[in-house]
């Protein structure tokens, strides 16, 4: 197996679950999955937070990640580590860049 992005796995970019296109973050508020791949197993300090629904992580979630589904981020902040580098997954792409 090799890791593919977003784009290269789809066929397409990521869109609003409505439809239309979504706004992206910069280029530099986001990393490749080779990026991460990269630092995960170079044992960055970094925090993981996967914003996916328990549905979705009860099937697999990256170990170390914190979970916290993107319905209840803005109540449970306090227990995201502040001091690192935080990269934010889901199971799309669009969820994690409202996260952000």
């Amino acid at each position: 197996t090799k890791l593919l992005d977003y784009v290269q796995f789809c066929g397409s970019g990521a869109h609003d679950k409505g439809g239309g296109p979504l706004r992206l973050l910069s280029a530099d508020e986001r990393i490749t999955v080779s990026e991460l791949h990269q630092l995960i197993q170079s044992q960055s300090p970094m925090v993981l937070l996967d914003v996916r629904r328990s549905i979705h992580t009860s099937i697999y979630s990256l170990p170390g990640s914190v979970t916290i589904p993107l319905s209840e981020l803005g109540q449970r902040l306090e227990e995201i580590p502040s001091d690192l580098p935080i990269y934010c997954l889901c199971r799309r792409g669009n969820d994690s860049q409202r996260a952000v």
